[in-house]
């Protein structure tokens, strides 16, 4: 997933293994094993896929890359599922960034906490709100959806 410091690998699970769908890179068995590693309740939260697996030590809901859902990457991962020929688990995770976006006022963030309060999600402080790429989710959002 990463180096750290000391130029090691860093184990782990993240959202980044989701774009590779759909994109003919992967035999069907990985587009499965990648799908359904995404859609586990670790990865899966209340308003998209999360950036890092909860299970990692190194989980934080609101670390920019350490926990935290984006919208765009979440979109991206749906979409390569619907390619895939995965659309039912493609509608799950488009209904999750629905759930974001009435969340928000009809406006995707950029990011917001990987773990919700109560049926809110916890704003990242410094998100962009609008940002071109969150709303640019809704594009593929629509295409599963209808």
């Amino acid at each position: 997933m990463a180096i750290d410091g000391d130029g090691r690998p860093v184990d782990g699970v993240g959202s980044d293994m989701g774009h590779a769908l759909g994109t003919g890179l992967l035999t069907p068995a990985e587009s499965a094993r990648v799908v359904d590693r995404l859609l586990r309740p670790d990865m899966l939260r209340t308003f998209g896929i999360g950036t890092l697996s909860s299970e990692n030590p190194g989980y934080h809901p609101i670390g920019y890359h350490t926990g935290s859902v984006w919208a765009h990457d979440t979109a991206i991962a749906a979409a390569g599922m619907a390619r895939a020929g995965f659309a039912d688990q493609a509608a799950v995770v488009a209904e999750r960034l629905l759930r974001l976006g009435e969340a928000s006022g009809h406006r995707l963030p950029e990011l917001c906490g990987g773990e919700a309060i109560g049926q809110r999600p916890v704003p990242y402080p410094a998100s962009c709100r609008p940002r071109a790429r969150a709303a640019a989710a809704a594009a593929p959002i629509l295409e599963i959806l209808s």
